[in-house]
């Protein structure tokens, strides 16, 4: 089973090659409103009420987006690794009874977090925010 920041990480992959391949992303602002007919005494029906537009985290996001998420998935891993590390120590410090190691925190004193962090924020130079153009003429 892959770790999240791997998820995102492909994921922003797969958007990237769809978006190179000619794929639109959805437009995120709403749609104009529309005029409303006149009231009647019936009322509207439901499918005339106009739709509150769209809703950001139902949209597919840039690649930006997922390869950003998969960078603050493997700083949160790293950050919980080296709780679970000290808890660990501390424990074991402690002279209490024998603290056996869980195989997950075995696993994770073998993952070089560093490189996960750099491999999965390495993408994240292709989408570094542009200076705007400006309008005039």
């Amino acid at each position: 089973m892959r770790s999240y920041p791997n998820r995102y990480r492909l994921f922003g992959d797969l958007v990237a090659l769809a978006l190179r391949a000619g794929f639109r992303l959805p437009s995120l602002r709403p749609p104009p409103t529309p005029r409303l007919p006149a009231p009647t005494s019936a009322g509207l029906a439901p499918s005339q009420i106009p739709s509150p537009g769209l809703v950001p985290l139902n949209v597919l996001q840039h690649a930006g987006h997922y390869y950003h998420l998969a960078a603050v998935c493997a700083v949160a891993r790293r950050d919980r690794f080296r709780e679970a590390a000290r808890a660990a120590e501390a424990a074991g410090e402690s002279g209490g009874a024998a603290v056996v190691p869980s195989p997950a925190l075995a696993h994770e004193r073998k993952v070089d977090h560093a490189e996960v962090i750099v491999e999965v924020r390495a993408p994240l130079s292709l989408f570094r925010p542009r200076p705007a153009l400006a309008h005039g003429s």
